[in-house]
């Protein structure tokens, strides 16, 4: 795997990381967030250590976790959080693609 390849899958890793990290809420505990967010980062670890199969698996399921834990979190429903992450998503692969190739 190329460094172009883990940078894109690591680019968009930290872009969906963003796209469903929650706002800022209230005093609520935000521990579960906080830790299903954790796992997503040592999943783009794994995979920028070459390990792709196991930091692929263990950042898909930070990311599937910390979708869950945020919409119990942040109140909003599954549909928002998914339709606002993928426009943030879409919007940063492009911008990466734009960089990368010039345009």
């Amino acid at each position: 795997m190329t460094l172009r390849h883990r940078s894109l899958i690591v680019t968009l890793a930290f872009s969906a990381l963003v796209a469903i990290a929650p706002g800022p809420v209230g005093a609520a505990d935000s521990t579960p967030v906080a830790a299903a967010t954790k796992q997503v980062g040592l999943g783009a670890q794994q995979i920028g250590q070459g390990e792709v199969l196991g930091g692929t698996g263990e950042l898909a399921k930070g990311v599937g976790k910390t979708v869950v834990e945020s919409v119990k979190f942040g109140g909003l429903t599954v549909w928002e959080y998914t339709k606002e992450g993928a426009t943030i998503v879409g919007e940063s692969t492009r911008d990466f693609f734009v960089d990368l190739f010039g345009g």
